[in-house]
């Protein structure tokens, strides 16, 4: 079986850690779960068991064609294909993923940005990814979580140890979801303004949200946000 390098993975081998990080989620009966990279199928096997549906993605032949007689019986379909390219439904949906690391920012911009975003979003990544994808309360702000924020609710759920997978990864691996919120902070026809107006802000000089928003809005202006929002200067 050979499995090209930019699309290698790092494989949970245990289910019974499979079956406790599921436990974690309100994944359920009713679901319908699409699953990017379902690799040798532990988890698979596992979500079968449980919901609805599952449309596994898998970009390697050769893995596919051992997953699709894996579940030629079940509650799942098989995908040969690159899920970056793949067309993602316009119903609800959950979506679940042991991510190649090398393609985090690609799946999640592609899953954070679509129209239809999932409802329920469960990924193992990396601990530094998800610090920038998810911001406080476990690390400082950044571009992407600002973005995000107020359309998902992060968290933390587990923690792997390196040997839970094989091969071992050097880096710290984490547990996490992106749940969509059913009320946004933003009106959702509003989003793509709010993205225009977060990269201006990140694009002008100055430190504080008063020295970047200086040049659209007045000082009583900026006074007014400041004092409504509780804006941390």
């Amino acid at each position: 079986m050979q499995i090209k390098l930019k699309d290698s993975q790092n494989f949970l081998y245990d289910s019974q850690l499979v079956k406790k990080l599921i436990n974690l989620t309100s994944i359920n009966k009713f679901d319908i779960v699409y699953e990017m990279g379902p690799g040798k199928g532990i988890i698979t096997k596992e979500l079968d068991k449980i919901v609805q549906k599952v449309i596994a993605v898998e970009i390697d032949k050769n893995l596919a064609d051992n997953l699709k007689t894996q579940f030629k019986n079940s509650n799942t379909s098989i995908i040969n294909g690159d899920f970056l390219n793949f067309s993602l439904p316009k119903t609800n949906y959950t979506f679940v993923s042991n991510m190649p690391f090398n393609l985090t920012a690609q799946i999640l911009n592609k899953i954070l940005d679509y129209d239809n975003s999932p409802v329920k979003s469960y990924l193992i990544m990396q601990y530094e990814a998800f610090l920038k994808y998810s911001g406080a309360p476990y690390y400082s702000e950044s571009f992407r979580s600002i973005l995000y924020k107020p359309f998902f609710s992060s968290q933390l759920l587990y923690t792997f140890s390196q040997y839970d997978f094989k091969p071992s990864p050097n880096a710290k691996i984490v547990f996490v979801s992106f749940i969509k919120k059913d009320l946004p902070d933003i009106n959702i026809e509003l989003k793509n303004d709010y993205y225009d107006f977060v990269a201006f802000l990140y694009l002008q000089k100055g430190k504080t949200f008063k020295e970047k928003t200086s040049k659209i809005f007045s000082n009583l202006q900026q006074k007014k946000i400041i004092t409504e929002f509780k804006i941390d200067l």
